[in-house]
């Protein structure tokens, strides 16, 4: 108990709390739940029976001497949903805990804010200890803490994502100014993400979809229970300095203390332009082309000043979140950060790479164009994580990049580097299959998408082409 989590007055020795939801039967759920070590477990009220006797009710599988129970107001969608359901448990013995959900979008099951506080306001006035879901918005923490509730629970990914904490800025700034309890409720995927929120310096993490939806739930609650404290364990002894060192034998050597990631594979890197959208809102023809498929998006929108640009990524970050897509921020460095994109893609005019890195860290990707088998080695010696090469065939978008390169320049460069390779430059669904076998590991496209007449076909048909 030395360091335990005091939470509404009441210590607990695990950081973890669990879910009930997902699980194949109840029997599932009992023994997830002591695989986990959790002590807090929160059911959905409108969702599982623990108000009727009659049936058959979750509640006695779960001792009620072991486990706090946390009732949450999951499905609801207005704050008088919210309110009733939490009155609802209450009536029905459970207790006056609960973590609040307002829910504001289907698709995403982002929380309605507006509601949120709504509620919030309310059930703190009944004497409800309120634990809200919310977004990972600093200002949004702090109302709902001068409200009274008892911590805050700011999302690191959508509900059910796995993706991890996608914003560890915003993150870091909740922490800095909470005077309760900060617990990450939901997007973790496995036990590493866990363990990063609490090295962070988070007081708990939330999940079940993590485990529920794990091909071995039981076995990833126990991964969940020591990811959890292992994380601890490391924000209480404290990582050491972080050193730079200009010597290093490479880029990557000694720059960061965290481990690099690979690239993810996708076929479509879709780079924007607005001028090529024939009249259309770009974020629609974005929308559009992540519905057929697409996984990786460059924004390339040189034209626009560090506002514009911050507030477009920011709506892109939102579209690529729902459709579980990366996003990587053409140069600018710090609309990348700042919107918690993927990484940043360099052009030949860009600042080195290796300084990049130090600014990006070793979890954001670094994409860099290039236009020879010179500057793809230049890339991958100076930590590139993949390379976009070209123009492979004619295209006027990159005729100031030289002339056609041609399918045997672009197998040459897949053959003497040892990155992932993506062709540019006039490729088509008539010749991506052609294009693919050079062993590329996909194709980066700017109009044969963002100029259709339907993006979502376009892109539906060149993946079905390189993948056939």
């Amino acid at each position: 108990m030395e360091d335990a989590l005091k939470l509404a007055g009441t210590t607990y020795r695990s950081r973890l709390i669990v879910g009930t939801g997902k699980y194949n039967s109840f029997h599932e759920t009992q023994k997830a739940i002591e695989a986990s070590g959790a002590e807090i477990v929160t059911v959905a009220v409108r969702r599982v029976n623990i108000t009727d006797p009659n049936k058959e009710n979750l509640l006695d599988y779960l001792d009620p001497k072991k486990y706090t129970i946390l009732p949450n107001t999951a499905g609801c969608y207005s704050a008088d949903d919210a309110v009733r359901t939490c009155r609802l448990a209450r009536e029905a013995g459970v207790g006056t805990l609960v973590k609040l959900e307002v829910i504001g979008d289907d698709k995403t099951l982002f929380p309605d804010i507006p509601a949120t506080l709504e509620a919030a306001k309310i059930l703190v006035k009944e004497g409800f200890v309120v634990l809200p879901y919310i977004t990972d918005d600093p200002i949004t923490a702090k109302r709902l803490e001068d409200i009274g509730c008892a911590a805050v629970m700011p999302l690191a990914a959508p509900i059910g994502s796995g993706l991890g904490i996608r914003n560890p800025y915003n993150m870091r700034i909740i922490l800095e100014h909470a005077r309760v309890p900060v617990i990450v409720d939901a997007g973790v995927g496995t036990a590493s993400d866990a363990a990063v929120a609490m090295e962070m310096g988070c007081d708990g993490v939330l999940m079940n979809t993590a485990i529920a939806g794990a091909k071995n739930p039981i076995l990833m609650a126990e991964a969940m229970r020591l990811g959890v404290a292992a994380g601890r364990k490391a924000f209480l002894a404290g990582r050491i300095a972080k050193k730079l060192y200009a010597t290093a034998s490479s880029p990557r050597d000694g720059i960061l203390n965290e481990p690099h990631v690979p690239i993810p594979d996708f076929d479509l890197y879709l780079v924007t332009d607005r001028s090529q959208t024939r009249g259309r809102a770009l974020l629609r023809v974005l929308e559009r082309g992540l519905d057929g498929g697409i996984k990786a998006v460059q924004l390339r929108e040189k034209d626009l000043g560090g506002k514009e640009l911050f507030l477009l990524a920011e709506a892109a970050r939102k579209l690529t979140y729902r459709y579980r897509a990366a996003l990587f921020i053409n140069d600018r460095i710090d609309v990348a950060l700042a919107t918690g994109a993927d990484g940043v893609h360099l052009g030949r005019e860009s600042f080195p790479i290796t300084r990049a890195r130090e600014l990006v860290g070793a979890r954001k990707f670094i994409g860099v164009s290039t236009h020879s088998l010179e500057e793809a080695q230049e890339a991958e010696d100076q930590g590139a994580d993949f390379i976009v090469y070209g123009p492979v065939y004619f295209t006027a978008s990159k005729a100031n990049y030289g002339a056609p390169q041609g399918l045997m320049a672009l197998k040459k460069i897949v053959e003497n580097v040892s990155l992932p390779v993506y062709a540019i430059g006039g490729v088509k669904s008539e010749n991506s299959r052609e294009t693919k076998k050079t062993g590329i590991r996909g194709i980066a496209l700017i109009s044969a998408v963002v100029s259709a007449s339907d993006p979502k076909t376009a892109a539906e048909e060149i993946i079905a082409q390189l993948r056939r």
